[in-house]
């Protein structure tokens, strides 16, 4: 009875805390989806919405770009004067200098159709019905309706809260059995956990079962929960999204301010090394386009991997496996801009974003290296430190005033006992013979007199 009785404790305490745990993966998951569906919005933004702003932008630049078109040609004109073999010049001649004059014109007539056929692709690929980025490295559609971040909900807390193989094996037809394959069935329709996070943004009936037990048996659970690697994997992939988040946002900025310079590069394709000029511009706008998809593109591989790594190691070697194998995997993510710039070199220079994890440390010296954030951190490192200074301050004030009081009281005690040893041996009356100092002797005989 006492047994039992132990038993049925043992096994209250290990389903709270596996309720307990359930509610802190939920937590770290809906922080997930959030930024995730964030993350997205703020790819898919733009700027300079407003044509005319854009526009009037291009005409003040081009008036001073202009004069400086003018002088240019002017230049040229006053050198095939003084030297007309330079009208034959492969790159100072007449027809080079027509050649270039065309395809700036060109191109600054078409540099603004261009961005906008760009963010329509950008659009199409990060919200359009078909997410061909999950296709390929998930095998997974999203449905284009904004919940993209409760997909990827899904597809994470499905790796680790599944039917316990053990307890319900494929042949095991138990109502208890049944039921929980019901319920981690994905069904876009049917009351199952997969249509409470998508639609409902929360994991439902997860509670209901994650502690339910096999028809009769006792305390044999038909859900598997990885709660341990599940909340350290949710918590590494929530940090990352924080990342992206910010460096996603750095890119919007970027795209609109390579928009905004682009009569610059172009005009200056007259000058003698305006090829590369133009060539370099090209290539910052392509690096900064494309990053989105990159880091969705490696996003979506690290979640894929994971869950390889679950399904897989888990039960073959232990959990311990799998734990490794994540940090493994997460170390590679680091390296991901290195192997990126080995395969397209183009894909670095100023313009190229850090597609890597950074540790919490480079993450915040990064933003307080920034203007803005870098005052705010700046703000609380000095609020810290000063806090810190005062605190320390007070402490060492008071440890001080503790120690003289120690001293000042040792000292009072040893007067205290010399004066009850004179007076236990003289009375009320002190001889003189009683003091080693006429000094002594007079201070005592001015105050008794």
């Amino acid at each position: 009875m006492y047994i039992l009785l132990i038993d049925e404790i043992g096994n209250a305490i290990v389903e709270s805390l596996r309720t307990l745990s359930l509610s802190i993966f939920e937590s770290l998951l809906n922080g997930i989806a959030t930024l995730y569906e964030l993350f997205i919005k703020i790819a898919d933004y733009r700027l300079f919405t407003d044509e005319t702003i854009i526009q009037g932008l291009y005409t003040r630049i081009g008036l001073i770009l202009g004069l400086f078109m003018v002088f240019r040609i002017t230049f040229s004109a006053i050198e095939y004067l003084i030297n007309p073999d330079t009208m034959l010049d492969k790159t100072k001649g007449l027809g080079n200098i027509v050649k270039k004059v065309l395809i700036m014109i060109i191109l600054l007539g078409s540099v603004h159709f261009l961005f906008d056929k760009a963010y329509e692709i950008q659009h199409m690929l990060l919200k359009g019905s078909n997410n061909i980025l999950a296709k390929i490295v998930l095998n997974k559609v999203s449905g284009g309706d904004g919940t993209e971040g409760r997909e990827l909900e899904w597809v994470i807390f499905s790796s680790f809260y599944r039917v316990n193989e053990e307890v319900c094996p494929s042949n095991d037809k138990t109502d208890s059995c049944e039921l929980i394959r019901n319920v981690l069935e994905e069904n876009k329709y049917g009351a199952t956990i997969y249509h409470s996070i998508v639609k409902n943004k929360s994991i439902g009936n997860a509670y209901t079962f994650i502690n339910a037990n096999k028809d009769g048996a006792d305390f044999e659970w038909t859900v598997s929960f990885d709660w341990f690697y599940g909340i350290l994997v949710a918590g590494v992939v929530l940090y990352v999204l924080i990342l992206y988040v910010i460096q996603v946002g750095i890119r919007v900025i970027q795209l609109a301010y390579l928009e905004a310079i682009a009569p610059i590069p172009i005009m200056m394709y007259l000058t003698p090394k305006g090829d590369e000029k133009l060539k370099k511009w090209g290539q910052q706008c392509l690096t900064t386009f494309l990053d989105a998809f990159l880091r969705i593109a490696i996003f979506y591989f690290i979640i894929l991997v994971i869950q390889l790594i679950n399904e897989s190691s888990l039960y073959d070697g232990g959990i311990s496996v799998g734990i490794v194998l994540t940090i493994g995997l997460f170390m590679f993510a680091k390296k991901v801009p290195d192997l990126i710039g080995e395969l397209f070199p183009s894909m670095g220079g100023k313009a190229g974003l850090d597609f890597g994890i950074k540790s919490p440390k480079q993450a915040w010296n990064d933003l307080k290296s920034t203007p803005i954030a870098g005052l705010g951190a700046a703000a609380i490192g000095y609020g810290v430190n000063k806090g810190y200074r005062a605190y320390k301050t007070k402490h060492d004030d008071i440890k001080k005033a503790k120690v003289q009081a120690r001293r000042d009281l040792k000292n009072d005690n040893k007067l205290d006992k010399l004066g009850s040893d004179l007076h236990k041996k003289y009375g009320d009356n002190l001889p003189d013979t009683a003091f080693a100092s006429n000094d002594y002797r007079k201070s005592y005989n001015a105050v008794v007199s």
